[in-house]
């Protein structure tokens, strides 16, 4: 089983890190009138989806009673009746009925407009929990009747010391603080990209042999650069289908961010059209087309 997997957060005392949004969930949960609406925003891969279960949890929910949806698949009208019909039903086995609404960024304004009224009036035994990478693609009419969670990544002290206590708990006394250092370089503050990186490595005897596959996961940041300049530059699909080969193993939303950052830059500097048409097919995360709709953008950046 994958660390991040094994180490998932399952109740709100395991949260690591975002001190304050842990107190703030608290608070609201421990209200009488408790909000309705929650949302969760930020990075991927700093908890959302699993914090939003731990809250239907909170909330006295059966897991026979949450309904999750991604809506980067759902985020059609149909789909937001659906759930508006089967709201009307009380729960069946707790006492709350939860809505997960993963990648809502990615709904339509139709699947908003449908949702609108149960957001605004839901039966008392009813709870929505939102999460996004991206919240300011979400409607304000929904951002307005919504009580807002934002994680942040982790700061290096944060992550020094998880990756301290997977190391402790997974029983290895001897990992180098070098290695560990060096994680918390590459992983960028992202918690499950650190996890993944230990995962690598744990198991290796050689410590020169941690820190050289350490640092080679970390010198892909100079081949999504030059994924970046050869966009920019409008080289050959070769050349960038050569560039994406290489990149085989590095997660497609990190890809995605490096370059709506360089192609930013240069829009700002130079006021290339070419660099705003890329920052306009970079716009939509990967989530649910993976590496095939990282080519398919990547191609699309040349036509």
């Amino acid at each position: 089983m994958p660390l991040y997997t094994k180490y998932r957060w399952k109740n709100l005392d395991d949260i690591f890190g975002n001190h304050k949004l842990k107190i703030a969930l608290q608070t609201s949960l421990e209200k009488e009138d408790k909000p309705h609406t929650f949302m969760l925003t930020g990075e991927a891969g700093t908890g959302k989806t699993t914090t939003a279960r731990i809250i239907a949890n909170e909330l006295g929910c059966h897991k026979n009673d949450l309904y999750e949806y991604d809506i980067g698949y759902a985020s059609g009208v149909d789909n937001a009746r659906n759930i508006k019909e089967n709201c009307i039903y009380p729960p069946m086995y707790g006492k709350t009925k939860v809505y997960i609404l993963d990648e809502c960024q990615s709904a339509s304004k139709n699947f908003w407009d449908a949702c609108l009224k149960i957001l605004e009036e839901p039966p008392k035994y009813v709870y929505f929990i939102l999460c996004t990478t991206d919240p300011q693609k979400i409607p304000k009419t929904i951002l307005t009747r919504s009580t807002k969670l934002k994680f942040d990544l982790l700061n290096d002290g944060e992550m020094k010391l998880l990756l301290d206590k997977i190391v402790q708990l997974e029983g290895f006394k001897s990992f180098p603080q070098d290695a560990r250092k060096e994680i918390v370089k590459v992983a960028k503050g992202s918690p499950r990209e650190a996890l993944n990186i230990l995962d690598l490595v744990l198991e290796i005897g050689d410590d020169g042999d941690v820190l050289e596959i350490i640092k080679g996961y970390s010198s892909t940041d100079e081949q999504v650069i030059e994924l970046c300049r050869a966009l920019i530059k409008r080289k050959t699909w070769g050349e960038i289908s050569k560039i994406l080969k290489s990149l085989e193993k590095v997660e497609e939303e990190r890809i995605r961010r490096s370059v709506l950052t360089y192609a930013m830059k240069v829009l700002l500097d130079k006021g290339d059209e070419h660099s705003a048409n890329i920052l306009n097919e970079f716009r939509e995360p990967f989530f649910n087309s993976g590496r095939p709709g990282l080519v398919l953008t990547c191609y699309a950046c040349l036509q």
